[in-house]
């Protein structure tokens, strides 16, 4: 088959009508398998759900209780009533880091419509319109259906309201980060984490750019996404470290496979090359190697100047080393000038991906997020089992000394290891800026925070500040593992059903030391409304706004190579002193206005470089042998 043909049959699926016809559902599940399904969430949320306390004090409700009034009355509902109900419960508490997840036959299933819908401008200014389509789709032939129509009704509701009712079903602890996640699911739903759309079709009224009206009717289908990269499987070192929205990262792979179909298919293939670091980047031109779903980057041109930009867009990953090491390869093809990193929409994904990233952009040391656990008897339990004695050691005291204490939570441990956060160094030397959106996700939230806490650069907020994911969330293997052997060890749930959970609480470090991320999110330094030429034009009053701050600020660099392991080679840019370590030790003080050779010790096996303008350190390089 070929490759058009693959995309274009993955890319149609099959109507929702024809996958899930109207009419009743047969029972999947018995009374005995229902009772054994709510228990576990009973016993789950109310011992190791790490917001707990949090989502009680601020919306008022109280999970445990619904979910044992929903036990009283499982003999009494349809099939798909139970199961709405029990995610209802958990989408609640308005964290997408806790999720019910279906039977197992919803698998990777997404409901689709062949376009996405944003909103520009900003207060009572909002207006929608299609900032993306599913080129040569059937659906649009012959219609006046566009990138960049605005949508004005949405089944004859006008598109404003029709946003807030997607809101009251999302999660999310602010307004603007609900609203964010209702336009995403006004035309994708990952079946999965949640119920299918009430209707098989819409209706939706919408205005040309030339002031016409017209009526459309989309019919929902359901396509299907890959298995996602694999960050919930991982384990280096600290079991689970994990951290994403499940669904957001599933509607993403639907966004690719209907929007970017190539890269879709590249990646389903697995064509993928090395970065060739030789070769210049063309303005515009993408470049991408290995981990092309996580990361790209292109060179852009602005009225201020021309500048990198790279673009996170998940780290849904394993290999954080390999992850960073291509960042690393696109990072040395683009220009010392100033750098853009954008994170909107990102989901999240292995922790360590994201924090050990942010030690490329400073010279200064990173400390990484902390987390604490819930203090229950669960997680005492827990934290005692021999399997997790590595694992969740450094919480353990805490959790035992909290019954003494009356302390909520335990201690506050960094899940990545600050060493790794610091192995690297820093690799970019001209400023940075980074954008996110309320759609930028747990270890998105992570590295917006650590970004931000360990003053890397200027944040810019397309909202009031990301979408609030602060923990550590656990699959049920990570649970399974966790609880064996303790009398809180439960069987896997019946026709794999299952959930994701948020286990452990990000906290904040540096001048924000001990600040929650969940329901608050990372505010960005400065707040952007995006436009309609960003939404239709790539982004390009956005980059023009970046590119003005890039533009204002000063420029250093500072380029070090090893000549045949006897000396050091050292080029400075706009800095005054150069000072040599050596082992640690102190080698020597050097000016900084010319290049510099510098004689190392024969047996040398480390050596920093650090690159100062005044008094303060401005570039630094770190060199193993």
């Amino acid at each position: 088959m070929s490759k058009d043909s693959i995309i274009l049959r993955a890319q149609r699926g099959e109507r929702l009508l024809d996958a899930l016809p109207p009419g009743p559902t047969p029972r999947v599940l018995t009374d005995g398998e229902r009772y054994d399904v709510v228990d576990t969430f009973i016993r789950l949320i109310e011992g190791l759900y790490v917001h707990l306390p949090l989502k009680r004090a601020m919306y008022g409700k109280d999970p445990v209780q619904r979910l044992r009034l929903l036990r009283q009355r499982v003999p009494d509902l349809s099939e798909p009533a139970f199961h709405e109900e029990l995610g209802s419960i958990l989408t609640d508490m308005r964290d997408a880091h806790t999720r019910y997840v279906g039977p197992q036959t919803l698998q990777g299933r997404i409901a689709v419509l062949p376009f996405m819908v944003e909103e520009f401008g900003n207060g009572d200014g909002l207006r929608f319109t299609v900032s993306n389509l599913a080129e040569g789709d059937p659906a649009f032939a012959g219609t006046a259906f566009e990138k960049g129509v605005e949508l004005l009704f949405w089944n004859g509701v006008p598109m404003d309201r029709a946003v807030d009712r997607h809101a009251d079903r999302e999660t999310g602890g602010r307004p603007d980060a609900r609203r964010a996640r209702a336009l995403d699911s006004l035309t994708f739903r990952a079946l999965q984490y949640g119920p299918p759309p009430d209707e098989y079709w819409v209706d939706i009224r919408f205005r040309t750019p030339s002031g016409a009206e017209a009526d459309i009717r989309f019919e929902w289908r359901i396509v299907e996404v890959s298995e996602s990269g694999g960050a919930a499987d991982a384990e280096p070192g600290g079991r689970g470290a994990f951290a994403a929205d499940p669904a957001a990262e599933a509607v993403r792979r639907a966004k690719q496979l209907l929007f970017a179909p190539d890269v879709w298919y590249q990646g389903k293939k697995g064509a993928t090359a090395a970065i060739d670091r030789r070769r210049k980047p063309e303005a515009d031109h993408w470049i991408s190697g290995h981990f092309q779903d996580n990361v790209a980057a292109k060179l852009i041109n602005t009225p201020a100047g021309s500048y990198g930009y790279l673009r996170l867009w998940s780290f849904d990953l394993i290999d954080d080393e390999g992850f960073l090491q291509e960042v690393i390869s696109l990072l040395e093809v683009l220009p010392d000038e100033g750098l853009i990193i954008d994170l909107r929409g990102n989901p999240g994904g292995l922790i360590w991906a994201a924090e050990r990233l942010l030690q490329l952009f400073t010279p200064h040391p990173v400390a990484p997020t902390k987390f604490s656990l819930l203090a229950t008897d669960l997680t005492r339990a827990m934290a005692d089992a021999p399997q997790n004695e590595v694992h969740l050691e450094p919480w353990r005291r805490s959790l035992t000394t909290a019954v003494i204490s009356g302390e909520p939570y335990s201690r506050a441990v960094p899940l990545t290891p600050p060493r790794l956060c610091n192995n690297i160094g820093q690799r970019y030397g001209g400023p940075v800026v980074a954008v996110v959106d309320a759609n930028t996700y747990s270890a998105g939230d992570l590295f917006a925070a650590g970004f931000v806490d360990n003053r890397l650069g200027t944040l810019i907020s397309a909202a009031e500040a990301t979408g609030a994911g602060g923990a550590n969330v656990w699959y049920p293997n990570h649970v399974s593992r966790a609880l064996a052997g303790t009398r809180y060890e439960h069987r896997p749930l019946p026709h794999g059903i299952g959930y994701t959970i948020a286990v452990r609480r990000a906290l904040r470090t540096g001048s924000a030391e001990g600040v929650v991320i969940e329901d608050l999110g990372v505010p960005g330094h400065l707040r952007y409304d995006l436009t309609y030429d960003d939404l239709t034009g790539d982004n390009v009053d956005l980059l023009d706004f970046c590119g003005r701050l890039l533009a204002s600020e000063s420029v250093t660099g500072l380029e070090v190579e090893v000549t045949d392991l006897t000396s050091l080679h050292i080029v400075p840019r706009n800095l005054d002193r150069i000072d040599i370590i050596v082992d640690e030790r102190p080698s020597s003080s050097e000016a900084a206005d010319q290049p510099v050779d510098v004689e190392l010790p024969a047996e040398w096996f480390a050596v920093e470089v650090a690159g100062f303008t005044g008094a303060t350190l401005r570039q630094r390089r770190l060199l193993r042998r």
